[in-house]
């Protein structure tokens, strides 16, 4: 936790820290909860915060948790 990270989230670079590294389900394996630098609008919502696996944060591809 506190690491700071780096990548892209649908096509938008981010910048931010690691919040927490929690395991969700044996299915969906660990996910990462990401504070963020500066806000990401994406579809006319804001995001402060974005969920993703340690895989997206390596390839630079962090998608958003569709809720």
């Amino acid at each position: 936790m506190g690491d700071r990270v780096h990548g892209f989230c649908n096509n938008i670079p981010f910048r931010g820290s690691i919040a927490n590294d929690s395991l969700v389900n044996e299915d969906t394996g660990p996910e990462i909860t990401i504070f963020l630098d500066l806000p990401i609008k994406h579809e006319d919502k804001i995001y402060t915060i974005i969920k993703t696996t340690h895989e997206h944060i390596l390839k630079s591809g962090a998608k958003f948790n569709k809720k």
